[in-house]
């Protein structure tokens, strides 16, 4: 009798047979590079590489630094890295950033525990810490940073605001709201330069067009706060404590010179923080990364 083929049945095992581990991973890997490539996020090598290292006038670093870790909070970067210092004392070293490039580092100092006490090193030391960061952030800021920078500009341009304005009111006796508007402009024009090739130089204006365009933003900007701030300020000054006036050309050292020179520094004042804003967050603000 001729035996008849049975047709092969795919078990229910075979069915349901999973791909594998490797594909798993592999289509998974392709979904990250894909997703990766769509991102705006860039990894760009810091010319200054590299950026945390060894540092000789900071003892609790001056030997190495390693095993750093980073996260991205809130648009700043913090690190936590190992450091040792030059008395072979191990530690946690604490940086920030908020560019990724300029790293400021705050050392953690952890002694041998003894029973009932804290491994972290006495309140003078934390004090010895909380000092660094401000001293550190302060120059950052102010010595290293952009305002440090914008305090320069202004201050020159304070210098020729100040100089026009005490020769036409001090010698020939223009209203100090006038000779004040004449002298911001010709300071203005100066910042402008200034703050373009040195304060903002990485954002400044590249070509001609967009150096009309942001002296146009930098003037009506600066206007604004001359017209509204500064001399508003000197003109209600004046109805409050009284307008200063030479009855003759050549006041300059009298009373009412003093009281001009006076609201022309309180007004400057105030003009300075509505500048500093504007030309950070308007003229100059950083462009955000093309998707």
């Amino acid at each position: 009798m001729p035996l008849k083929k049975i047709p092969h049945k795919k078990s229910e095992y075979a069915k349901e047979k999973k791909p594998s581990v490797s594909k798993v991973l592999s289509k998974k890997l392709g979904e990250l590079k894909r997703k990766i490539k769509k991102s705006a996020a860039a990894l760009v090598k810091p010319p200054t590489n590299p950026i945390i290292e060894p540092i000789r006038e900071n003892g609790w670093e001056a030997w190495q630094t390693f095993n750093p870790g980073a996260i991205l909070l809130k648009g700043n970067i913090h690190f936590l890295y190992r450091a040792i210092g030059a008395d072979g004392v191990s530690r946690v070293g604490y940086a920030s950033s908020n560019d990724g490039f300029k790293i400021g580092e705050v050392p953690f100092h952890f002694s041998d525990r003894n029973l009932g006490k804290s491994k972290i090193a006495p309140f003078g030391y934390i004090m010895e810490v909380f000092r660094y960061v401000i001293s550190a952030r302060i120059q950052e800021i102010i010595i290293n940073g952009k305002f440090g920078k914008f305090l320069v500009v202004g201050g020159t341009g304070f210098v020729i605001n100040w100089a026009v304005l005490n020769i036409l009111f001090g010698k020939f006796n223009f209203r100090p709201e006038i000779a004040n508007l004449v002298g911001a402009a010709i300071a203005i024009f100066s910042n402008y330069n200034f703050n373009n090739l040195w304060t903002f130089g990485e954002r400044k204006a590249t070509n001609a067009g967009s150096y009309f365009l942001k002296m146009i933003q930098f003037y009506a900007t600066s206007s604004f706060g001359v017209i509204f701030i500064q001399t508003g300020t000197i003109l209600v000054l004046g109805l409050i404590f009284g307008r200063p006036y030479c009855p003759e050309l050549g006041c300059i050292g009298q009373p009412d010179w003093y009281k001009a020179n006076a609201y022309f520094i309180l007004g400057t004042g105030l003009l300075l923080i509505w500048n500093f804003t504007v030309y950070n967050k308007v003229i100059w603000r950083r462009k955000k990364p093309s998707k």
